[in-house]
């Protein structure tokens, strides 16, 4: 009898044409791909943040911070190529925790799951927050290397196009990695917080190369079209029909709310208007429109609330011009009595 020694090769990797290479192969080239650029180019940032740790040109800096600052940067510059390998080592095995996440094999399944439903501690929430802003302005740089590949990545693992937060190559994990790096190398926990300021799109070496070669690769080795505009409009459709179900539910819900507070035929859009535009006008959460409480009725016909139109009548009549005797309580007398009415 012959059993399957390969249990732990997933659906996706079972389904791959012969001569092709699987899904965990294509996700190696990748990370391969990403540490070429790191490593190729993170000895020119080493200088760049020895100079950006050294900048104490800022007229309020304290002398405490200026020495603090100077000597993190003299630190690091005498012991460049060891950050430089602690950096290198950290960033893969980053890049490789979070590939671990999104296509977890099915030896890691249950470890992943597990670990899923365990609480996040303050300090890894706080860490998360803090490196998501100062990955902001990588994020908006670089906005549409990171789509592409966002769609690619996704294509590839048979999935919805990728969230940010879920790119294993977003530079939040890069900076995250190079800061965590610096916590390991820097003996003096003081100088901790001194690099993160630092890391900025001037500093830190150019990441577009690399997401141009890791949409290459993706393209060409997983058989992907050249173009991802097709999917992006199919998702752009997808979301209009959503929206224009969601219009047509609320369209439904004004005329139940006309119905129910007015004379549905009152709420007709007047003679010559759009009808969409009518309908536009409520805004895309707002409810549609309901036409505003007309003036009180002088005459027969015309809107009239059901059963509060006695009462108001009574009020709204004009009080009796004062006499020379009576005439201010007359006019008082009157006015209990119509506010006694029910509404």
């Amino acid at each position: 009898m012959h059993m399957d020694t390969d249990t732990h090769t997933t659906t996706a990797e079972r389904k791959t044409p012969k001569g092709a290479p699987t899904q965990r192969e294509l996700l190696d080239a990748l990370v391969g791909i990403a540490m070429k650029h790191a490593n190729e180019h993170f000895m020119d940032c080493v200088a760049r943040l020895v100079t950006a740790l050294q900048d104490v040109s800022d007229p309020g800096i304290e002398a405490r911070a200026v020495h603090q600052r100077m000597k993190a940067g003299n630190v690091l510059k005498a012991n460049s190529y060891a950050f430089f390998h602690l950096v290198s080592t950290g960033l893969e095995l980053a890049i490789r925790k979070e590939l671990d996440v999104l296509a977890p094999t099915l030896k890691k399944k249950v470890a992943a799951n597990a670990a899923s439903l365990s609480l996040v501690p303050y300090e890894e929430m706080d860490s998360k927050i803090a490196f998501g802003s100062l990955a902001r302005p990588f994020d908006i740089k670089y906005s549409d290397e990171l789509a592409t590949l966002n769609v690619r990545l996704g294509l590839m693992l048979e999935r919805d196009i990728l969230r940010m937060g879920q790119n294993p190559f977003r530079p939040e994990v890069v900076l995250a990695a190079i800061n965590q790096a610096w916590v390991e190398f820097e003996p003096d926990a003081e100088s901790h917080p001194l690099l993160a300021p630092v890391l900025k799109p001037d500093t830190l070496f150019d990441l577009a190369p690399m997401y141009a070669e890791l949409n290459g690769a993706l393209q060409r080795k997983g058989k992907q079209p050249d173009s991802m505009d097709g999917l992006r409009i199919r998702k752009t459709r997808h979301a209009a029909a959503q929206k224009a179900a969601k219009a047509g539910s609320q369209e439904a819900l004004a005329q139940q709310l006309r119905a129910l507070f007015g004379d549905a035929g009152s709420a007709k859009a007047p003679a010559g208007a759009d009808a969409g535009a009518v309908a536009a006008g409520a805004g895309e959460f707002d409810i549609p429109l309901i036409p505003d409480l007309p003036s009180l009725p002088k005459g027969e016909g015309g809107w009239r609330p059901s059963a509060a139109g006695a009462a108001f009548q009574s009020v709204a009549q004009p009080l009796p011009a004062a006499g020379p005797a009576g005439g201010l309580a007359s006019a008082t007398a009157a006015t209990p009595s119509a506010l006694g009415q029910p509404f």
